[in-house]
């Protein structure tokens, strides 16, 4: 029986005369291994003083030699690089190889549970990582969304446009309230139709419309939709803010900033607009006034009338 630190080989044979035959067993645990390599095959040979030969059935390279030298037996093992390796054998029983064997268990079993503490030590540390990498790369997302809202927000409110074009048609109705005011200095007309229909039309038709229909769209439809957009854009700001302060980290310092400046130019061009409105509403009183201000005496009744309820502020 040979004894190693890995493992322990067992050689059991008959002697007649000059002839061995028996049987080997092997029970190792290779380097880098966690579980046992076993093997087992027989064997013939001869011996010859102190010279031994074995052929093996499979492993050891088919045929080795050794030395028997009293109950000491040294076999020379080739080995894959082309040396030899010599493996001592003394007597041993069952018994013996038995122990050796539970001993390599013992250490296998001791590898496999380092090796399994190992691998879930390395899996934590994996997991805690790749936990920390996605962190990471959350916290860039959320850190660009707060940017795209910052660079989203100062894009969206600015109302210069919609207030320009707003002041233009504030412009129109007031021509319009003085081309009304002209043609009715000509009085009601011959059979009342300047009163019936040009004023008329100027005040009812013209001036009315360019308040209830020009300017409401430009404050109810196109400024409030801008501001809808701007007032949507400084709610998923706050939302970014909201997420990073989740994720622990600090808000931008223009976000703040940011959603103030944009409160206050929604808040300018409402006052802006509302006050669009009101020049309106008293440019289209006033357009029926003069309308109705013609429509006396032989063209009473001709005129347009009450003064229709005024655009309502944002």
């Amino acid at each position: 029986m040979a004894h190693f630190s890995n493992g322990a080989k067992f050689l059991g044979w008959t002697v007649t005369g000059e002839t061995v035959a028996g049987t080997y067993s092997e029970t190792l645990l290779l380097p880098g291994a966690t579980t046992l390599t076993t093997d087992s095959a027989s064997f013939s040979g001869t011996i010859s003083g102190s010279s031994v030969t074995l052929t093996f059935s499979h492993g050891f390279g088919s045929t080795v030699s050794g030395e028997l030298v009293g109950e000491t037996l040294s076999l020379s093992i080739p080995q894959t690089d082309g040396t030899l390796q010599v493996e001592v054998y003394r007597p041993g029983t069952t018994a013996d190889y038995n122990a050796g064997v539970q001993a390599v268990q013992a250490s296998a079993a001791q590898l496999q549970q380092e090796s399994a503490s190992n691998a879930s030590v390395a899996a934590e540390q994996a997991a805690s990582a790749a936990a920390a990498a996605a962190a990471e790369q959350q916290i860039s997302r959320d850190q660009q969304a707060e940017q795209n809202a910052i660079t989203a927000l100062a894009q969206d409110a600015v109302f210069v446009d919609d207030l320009s074009r707003l002041a233009d048609d504030v412009k129109t109705t007031a021509a319009d309230l003085a081309q009304t005011r002209t043609d009715a200095k000509a009085g009601g007309g011959d059979n009342c139709t300047n009163a019936s229909s040009t004023v008329y039309n100027d005040a009812a038709t013209t001036v009315y419309n360019d308040a209830q229909t020009t300017v409401y769209n430009d404050v109810s439809t196109t400024l409030m939709n801008d501001i809808g957009l701007a007032q949507r854009d400084i709610e998923d700001l706050k939302r970014a803010d909201l997420q990073l302060a989740t994720d622990g980290v600090a808000a931008s310092g223009d976000a703040a900033s940011s959603i103030s400046a944009a409160q206050s130019a929604i808040a300018a061009a409402k006052t802006t607009a509302n006050s669009a409105v009101d020049v309106v509403n008293k440019a289209v009183a006033s357009a029926y006034a003069v309308a109705n201000s013609i429509a006396t005496g032989p063209c009473a009744g001709m005129g347009p009338g009450d003064v229709p309820t005024p655009v309502a502020h944002i």
